[in-house]
């Protein structure tokens, strides 16, 4: 695996950090360096579940929109070629 795929993978890892030992100070530094959520003892299940599934939902939004911004891109270039060439042609009836 190559470092950028590496990388990649690292970035689309959600942390959730889970401590008995809380304090806005340790909240604060993990949101600085990532954290998705910060998560003190005792939880319950229940509210750590839809942690999960807020942050799955997420990620299959944050996928949903770069598909749809790529095949965008897409439909524009070959906008932009078909009307280039619509252009070349009517010079050539004109």
């Amino acid at each position: 695996m190559s470092c950028a795929t590496s990388a990649s993978i690292i970035r689309q890892t959600a942390v959730i950090l889970i401590t008995a030992y809380a304090s806005v100070e340790t909240a604060v530094e993990a949101m600085k360096m990532g954290a998705y959520d910060y998560v003190t003892k005792p939880f319950k299940i229940d509210e750590l579940q839809m942690t999960v599934q807020r942050r799955s939902d997420y990620q299959a939004a944050s996928a949903g929109e770069r598909l749809i911004s790529a095949r965008s891109s897409r439909i524009n270039t070959n906008l932009r070629t078909s009307s280039e060439r619509a252009e070349k042609c009517s010079s050539f009836i004109a």
